[in-house]
């Protein structure tokens, strides 16, 4: 690949695309995958993490310690367009519409990551969006109250988070299964969690509604 120079920018609120490309003149086959601040490059025989910049803003965090199966985050106190949603489309679509422009000053916003869907004890879900920047990348020093009465403008962060990353497609036993696993090692670490136990958050980059493969999170608060 030497002498080339690969850009790609997200095309939506919700993409960070993955792509395949194959050498013209041998079988040589590359997955790229985007994912937070990174690309990864893979062939048959490698595995290349690239740094990359985007047009795409992430909550602000500082990483606290890496560990084996999890990662502890110090978030900073951040705003988030929220809403109470039953089918993620719902949510999907309420959401995209606030950053396109669906606000008491019709103003766009610049997209952002990842997507945070909130399970709560008593059954209720709600997912929510960072507002950082609006489309000109100008901070958003006060976000914009929402057409859509089913959404609201919420403060989000100030806290430490466990957060334990997996692959492919969240679906509910994928999911409870990365929640019993993060809660299990932070168990055995001696590290308590600063929420109900049924409580927990699910967050999603890339592309929504693809068969490509996908990075998902789950966070827990952690008790310090």
């Amino acid at each position: 690949m030497s002498g080339s120079a690969w850009s790609v920018k997200p095309r939506s609120c919700y993409q960070l695309p993955t792509a395949c490309l194959r050498h013209p003149n041998r079988q040589l086959k590359i997955s790229l995958t985007f994912r937070p601040h990174s690309v990864v490059l893979r062939t048959s025989r490698h595995c290349i993490r690239a740094q990359v910049a985007t047009d795409v803003d992430f909550p602000p965090y500082t990483i606290v310690s890496k560990g084996l199966h999890y990662d502890l985050r110090f978030y900073d106190v951040y705003k988030v367009v929220r809403m109470p949603y039953e089918r993620r489309d719902e949510g999907y679509i309420g959401l995209g519409d606030y950053f396109d422009g669906e606000n008491e000053v019709r103003l766009r916003l610049r997209q952002t990551q990842p997507v945070v869907m909130r399970f709560m004890p008593a059954g209720m879900k709600t997912m929510e969006l960072y507002v950082g920047r609006d489309a000109d990348g100008s901070p958003v020093d006060r976000a914009p109250q929402p057409l859509d009465r089913r959404l609201s403008i919420e403060a989000a962060g100030g806290e430490i988070a466990a957060v334990l990353r997996f692959e492919g497609s969240a679906t509910r036993e994928a999911t409870e299964s990365a929640v019993s696993k993060l809660r299990a090692a932070l168990e055995q670490d001696g590290l308590g969690c600063d929420e109900d136990s049924a409580a927990f958050r699910l967050a999603q980059y890339g592309p929504l509604n693809s068969l490509s493969t996908r990075l998902n999170e789950v966070m827990v608060r952690v008790k310090m």
